[in-house]
């Protein structure tokens, strides 16, 4: 979630024109890229899957996506504050 915060923080200050695309794509492709990753939450789904655990798999998937998107939005809305 703090990546997708992050990112979300990037992408404000980019549409209020304080952060050019070629910082964004460094810093959002670069920095944000290796600071997130999938592997553990793939891991950790695929794992609940193997186990019979469908639900609690479906929960963190929908949960992830939620969550995710939710800290971008509360990233844009501040960096379009600032």
């Amino acid at each position: 979630m703090s990546g997708s915060l992050l990112f979300g923080l990037l992408s404000g200050l980019h549409l209020g024109h304080h952060l050019g695309p070629s910082p964004l794509a460094l810093l959002g492709t670069g920095f944000c890229g290796a600071f997130t990753t999938f592997s553990t939450f793939t891991m950790e789904t695929l794992q609940l899957l193997e186990e019979g655990e469908l639900f609690s798999a479906g929960l963190t998937v929908a949960a992830s996506v939620v969550l995710g998107l939710a800290s971008a939005a509360v990233g844009v809305a501040v960096g379009l504050a600032l």
